[in-house]
């Protein structure tokens, strides 16, 4: 059997591009929410070599209240971490609806997220400083459409 054109893509399915720099090791180019609401972050290493980075991610509705923090988890998931990446790479971090948005049947709407990367080696390390200082990019509104 032949392939099928159609199942390869040529770059990242990214729905909203984003500038985000953390500590210059790592950029946040952009995300994108899927039909189940299950969120894709898609990262670029920058060189030099880093630990091993995590990320704090939190969920809020318009009001401010807050649905769901995930307190730290590797950038693209448990089995691919951040040394293993090369430089220039984009890799994409996937985490389910029911993580991000707090419960089990995610609900459509608008949502804002508050990120922070930082040395998962490192207990006590300070969160990455982004381009202007702050150690948090703020995200927002990030429609969610269950279909």
């Amino acid at each position: 059997t032949g392939f099928r054109a159609s199942r390869f893509v040529d770059s990242p399915p990214l729905h909203t591009t984003t500038p985000f720099l953390f500590g210059g090791q790592v950029a946040l180019r952009g995300y994108r929410v899927l039909s189940n609401g299950d969120l894709l972050l898609f990262w670029e290493r920058l060189p030099p070599a880093s630990p091993d980075l995590h990320l704090q991610l939190s969920t809020a509705r318009a009001d401010g209240t807050v649905l769901a923090v995930i307190p730290g988890r590797r950038l693209a998931g448990y089995t691919y971490p951040f040394t293993r990446w090369q430089p220039g790479e984009l890799v994409t971090g996937h985490i389910p609806a029911s993580q991000w948005l707090g419960t089990p049947e995610p609900a459509a709407g608008h949502y804002w997220l508050t990120i922070s990367v930082f040395d998962g080696d490192d207990p006590q390390a300070d969160p990455l400083p982004t381009h202007t200082g702050s150690t948090l990019v703020e995200i927002g509104p990030v429609e969610v459409k269950i279909e």
